[in-house]
């Protein structure tokens, strides 16, 4: 150890450091010495305290000696000692009148001066007094005083001169002759002259016995004698009687028209002053909301819901991207969306449409029709120009489909129809009929085959009053998300908020498929008539019960820790997202002496139930495979699915362990309320505005937004959505219920039309002009229900607030077009990902190391090179977004045994597994990795 004494060294004996140990106490010692003992320093200190008191003594001593110099005399504002001189003239200061001495007052507060000679010295009380007697003086002389201009005026007067001279001097020629001359003012034809002596007034008043002469060419532009009254707006002239009596007394006084034009600017400035705002409710369904004025709809509240088999559905069912569409004031798309019903027809412009009747026999009088759905007892009004040729008809229908009321409307004709109390749908047809004496019994029509009928620009408006044509314009405000709440009580729903035109969700609760994208696994446990089997999760629950979880038929799993029997779940408490639940032997195939593999357990929960094959493996319509004849471990392994998703059946069995999902399963399905809930933005379209007056409002659930779709040419057309053999691609992800619109490289596609035959749901769609080389996406409704709930929020009211809306809506386009170029500059730069290498892979060596990217065409690209690892194994595993699309790719892959290149393969497939065949471990290369992702 190193300090001022001595240096020892730790690793040293102390016998081999004892003279440096002698030398470090020999200077403590030498050190100690010199600081002396307690009493030596007492002494010292008193000797220093002596010391400054002497010295202190010694500079008041010197500071006395020197007076004066040490402090200046005082002068001006400056601080300082008195001067001799001033001293001796304080002393000789006196009240007396002394020259050259500091005056003094006496004890009343008087001092004395000499008679003043200049005029800035004093004056004393005599000449103040000489002055206040002179100027008494001067007041009390009653002479008059004048001034040099009065004098000069008076100077001016002649003398002699006399008062009460003529009055006029003349007037029109008359001409006063004498001093107290008079003016006589006389009445004429029909003028009548009235004197006042009292007021000493003359009052000169028309009496109108006599026409006047002609004067009304200073009234009214051509010179009428007579002013005739005010008939239009614009013409000079008199007020007549009706007039002025509703101005006396019918009408409003000035005053009163003054109050209410106050009003008005009053009421005009509140509404440019302060921003005023409604609160509405948009419940599910369809309804009428009346607005004031054009205004947007801010979303103010949106919150989950969760309903376990929903609506004869099995599973678990939330709020499932919600929307809510304000149709158009007209009601009507134009003709390329409306269903053409075989007759020869074609769109001469998107509200113009030319057709022929082919034939009487068809059934049919349509051309063409569109559905609506509707409101009971609301008034609706169809208006059909005069430029069409052929008559439109209106038809409502009932919840079950049945036809119940039904309107002519010809060319010219606007006729309202009001929706009886069961009305759910309206059906617009442009027809074929030339005459009716029913407008409900069609036996009653008729109708001439191969007439040609226009039809332009129809209108259908809520309300009683046809309204000028426009063209239909939709608002919408469609949210892509899954919202869900507590099945039991509603609580803690998942909520959506907006920020900066974005929306988001706060997700509380996380649902989950069970199916084959998990990797399982077996835990070990002794039961004869259940296994216990479980896997990992990304995010933990918040108690090990904090779930909800149904089996393939809709039935609830009972939480339970103990696991006591078939069909219970449960969190792990010591890792919450570890999720586990026990599968009945009857229900998996699996023995009680027979333990699944992880892709057993997969394809058990992908609708597969496993038996022993040996025992027989059924054909055709079989009967259900025997409960007790399982898997034990002996035989063969075979596998049936259920063929309604429930029932075990014989159909499609086969001895090949099965990787996709079997028909008409329905997984097990989880939900499970989050350790911690978590913001996702939320992919949202459009913004819902309202329309002044009445608007048609539809809330409901389940829209999809622009999904990729595959159109395939036939003989007979170029579908989307078809459930047609052979036509598989076109399907869309979900069955639909309607094809709300279709683009085109992101754009709108007006070339095609809704059809009905062989969809996939309830609707396909028909293009007219295929592009091969376009993408091609559909924003359609999903024919399952889903839960609904309101939308809550305001709109504006006034001016101020539809300002602020406009302001805040440009903010946020501008906000979002910036992120959309940085999401845009982030994409189309390379972001490596580093992924995680599995089955013994690893990097070989740090300056090759393995990433994958995709760029903005989505085209997935990687880098890298490995070693070590297993072939035939899973290296690593792509994310979604980032696979291949229902297919596996394979690619050369360049590899190394040390001594010379080994070719290889590399397989990606389309659950995003990347596996290596063949080729080295001691050196593998994944740069001929590329391939377009899934879109």
């Amino acid at each position: 150890m190193a300090n001022r004494y001595t240096n020892l060294v730790g690793s040293r004996k102390i016998s081999e450091d004892f003279n440096n140990i002698n030398i470090g106490f020999d200077r403590v010692q030498a050190e100690m010495d010199t600081k002396g003992t307690p009493q030596d320093a007492q002494t010292k200190a008193d000797a220093a305290k002596q010391a400054a008191i002497d010295a202190a003594a010694a500079a008041l001593t010197a500071h006395k000696a020197r007076g004066a110099d040490e402090h200046p005399t005082a002068k001006g504002n400056a601080a300082g000692f008195m001067s001799a001189a001033d001293k001796l003239k304080s002393d000789a200061s006196t009240n007396a009148s002394t020259p050259d001495t500091l005056m003094q007052r006496d004890a009343a507060g008087r001092a004395k001066v000499a008679a003043p000679v200049a005029a800035d010295e004093i004056a004393r009380k005599a000449e103040t007094d000489a002055v206040q007697s002179n100027l008494e003086s001067h007041a009390a002389d009653t002479s008059i005083h004048v001034t040099a201009a009065d004098h000069t005026k008076l100077d001016g007067i002649a003398e002699g001169a006399e008062v009460n001279q003529n009055a006029f001097s003349g007037v029109n020629g008359v001409v006063a002759t004498s001093k107290s001359d008079t003016l006589q003012i006389t009445g004429g034809t029909g003028i009548t002259i009235t004197e006042d002596p009292a007021t000493k007034r003359v009052i000169v008043t028309s009496t109108g016995t006599a026409t006047p002469g002609a004067h009304a060419s200073s009234h009214v532009t051509g010179g009428s004698d007579v002013i005739p009254d005010v008939v239009t707006d614009g013409a000079s002239g008199l007020m007549s009687g009706a007039d002025a009596k509703f101005v006396r007394v019918d009408g409003e006084t000035k005053a009163g028209a003054q109050a209410k034009a106050d009003e008005v600017k009053d009421y005009i400035e509140s509404r440019l002053d302060n921003p005023e705002r409604s609160a509405i409710t948009l419940q599910p369904g369809i309804h009428v909301v009346q607005a004031d004025q054009d205004a947007a709809f801010r979303l103010a509240g949106l919150q989950g819901r969760t309903v376990l088999n929903y609506q004869s559905q099995v599973g678990i069912f939330g709020v499932l991207n919600p929307y809510v569409i304000r149709y158009g004031v007209n009601l009507l798309p134009p003709f390329y969306e409306w269903s053409k019903t075989g007759h020869t027809s074609s769109d001469t412009d998107p509200y113009g449409l030319m057709g022929t009747l082919v034939s009487s026999a068809i059934g049919s009088d349509a051309f063409a029709s569109y559905n609506i759905d509707v409101i009971g007892n609301q008034d609706y009004t169809l208006s059909n120009p005069s430029s069409s040729t052929g008559f439109m008809r209106i038809s409502t229908y009932n919840s079950a489909g049945t036809r119940i009321q039904g309107i002519f409307v010809k060319p010219g004709e606007s006729k309202t129809i009001k929706m009886a109390a069961t009305a759910v749908r309206l059906s617009v047809v442009l027809s074929g009929v030339t005459a009716y004496t029913d407008e409900f019994d069609s036996t009653k029509w008729t109708w001439q085959a191969g007439t040609s009928r226009i039809f332009t620009k129809p209108m259908l408006t809520l309300g009683t009053i046809g309204k000028p044509f426009k063209p239909r314009e939709d608002a919408m405000l469609a949210l892509q998300t899954e919202l869900h709440a507590n099945p039991d009580t509603g609580d803690n729903p998942d909520m959506v908020f907006e920020r900066d035109g974005q929306y988001f969700k706060l997700a509380k609760w996380r649902k989950v498929v069970l199916d084959g994208s998990f990797t399982y696994r077996w835990l070990s446990f002794s039961s004869s008539t259940f296994k216990i089997v479980g896997c990992n999760l990304l995010s933990p629950a918040v108690t090990y019960s904090s779930f909800f979880a149904t089996k393939y038929n809709g039935s609830l799993l009972t939480k339970s820790g103990n696991m006591t029997g078939p069909d219970n779940a449960y969190f792990r408490t010591s890792e919450l997202s570890d999720f586990n639940l026990s599968v009945s032997n009857a229900d998996s195939g699996w023995g009680d002496a027979y333990t699944p593999t992880a892709d057993e357990i997969k394809a058990y929960f992908m609708g597969w139930v496993m038996f022993n094959g040996s025992a027989g493996t059924g054909s055709g319509n079989s009967p259900d495979v025997p409960a007790n004849n399982v898997y034990n471990g002996t035989g063969t392994k075979w596998w049936v699915r259920r063929s309604d998703g429930v029932t075990r059946s014989w159909v499609d069995a086969t001895s090949v362990l099965p990787t996709t999902q079997a028909p008409n399963w329905t997984p097990y399905q989880l939900l499970y309320q989050l350790a911690t809930p978590v913001v996702e933005p939320i992919t949202s379209e459009g913004q819902l505005t309202f329309v002044e007056g009445a608007n048609q409002v539809e809330v409901g659930t389940g829209i999809v937004l622009r999904e990729s779709a595959k159109p395939q040419i036939s003989d007979y057309g170029t579908y989307i959505n078809s459930a047609f053999p052979g036509f598989e691609q076109t399907k869309l992800k979900y069955r639909t219920s309607k094809i709300l619109t279709l683009f085109k490289n992101g754009k709108f596609d007006p070339s095609w039309v809704r059809n009905t035959l062989d969809a996939y749901g309830a609707e396909r769609a028909v293009l007219s002009a295929y592009d091969p080389s376009a993408a091609y996406s559909v924003t359609y409704l999903l024919l399952d229900k889903y839960p609904t709930v309101d939308f809550t929020g305001t709109y504006a009211e006034n001016e101020k607030a539809l300002l602020l809306d406009t302001v805040r809506t440009l903010q946020e386009n501008t906000t979002r077009i910036s992120v959309l170029e940085s999401k845009k500059a982030e994409k189309d730069a390379p972001a490596w990902i580093a992924p995680t290498l599995l089955n013994g892979w690893v990097i070989y060596n740090d300056t090759l190391p393995v990433g994958y990217y995709k760029d903005s065409n989505g085209i997935v690209r990687f880098k890298g090179m490995v070693k070590s690892g297993a072939l035939n194994s899973i290296l690593l595993k792509l994310p979604p977004g980032y696979r291949p699309k229902n297919m596996s790719m394979q690619f050369v892959a360049h590899s190394s045994d040390g001594s010379g290149q080994v070719l290889g393969r590399i397989i990606v497939n389309a659950n995003g597994d990347v596996q290596p065949y063949g080729g080295s471990t001691t050196l593998y290369s994944l740069d001929s990795i590329s391939f377009l992702a899934e879109q």
